[in-house]
């Protein structure tokens, strides 16, 4: 039968308490590392939002037309009809 001595039940504490210091460390970098990546992600999205909004303030005001581009196959068949009378 195997005796529990007081130092092996201290090494174990020990043991158990440097496992948990570790995971905890590891846990806490992790989670910077994680808070680091958001923070920029954040930063890219600010900047281009500035952007867009000083490319808006310099077009204030001017009118830009875009042409739709029309392609042969999605017309075939359809006709542009206003309206028709029709006698009661």
């Amino acid at each position: 039968m195997v005796e529990a001595s007081a130092t092996g039940l201290f090494r174990m504490l020990l043991i158990l308490i440097g496992v948990f210091v570790i995971l905890r460390f590891l846990g806490q970098v992790f989670v910077a590392k994680n808070n680091l990546s958001r923070q920029q992600q954040m930063k890219q999205k600010e900047d281009a939002m500035a952007k867009e909004k000083e490319r808006a303030r310099q077009n204030e005001g001017r009118i830009k037309i875009m042409r739709e581009k029309q392609s042969s196959k999605s017309n075939d068949g359809i006709v542009d009809v206003d309206y028709e009378d029709v006698e009661d």
